[in-house]
């Protein structure tokens, strides 16, 4: 597992609010204005089995047919 400070990536919000959001399955697991609170929700978070298992074959899915052009 990573450390707190590398597995959620942070984004400051036009209104003042940030979002922590997690480097292993992308969701949001929290917004706040307080750093307490984005910390209790990221210690609290677990990545969603089903979620990973559908990056991950997207992922596979990518690797075989290579980039897609736009």
């Amino acid at each position: 597992m990573l450390a707190r400070e590398t597995a959620f990536a942070r984004r400051e919000n036009r209104d003042g609010t940030i979002d922590a959001i997690c480097r292993t399955c992308f969701v949001t697991v929290g917004t706040s204005v307080w750093e307490a609170e984005l910390a209790r929700a990221e210690k609290n978070h677990a990545c969603d089995p089903a979620l990973l298992e559908r990056w991950n074959r997207l992922a596979a899915r990518k690797s075989i047919t290579g980039p897609q052009q736009p």
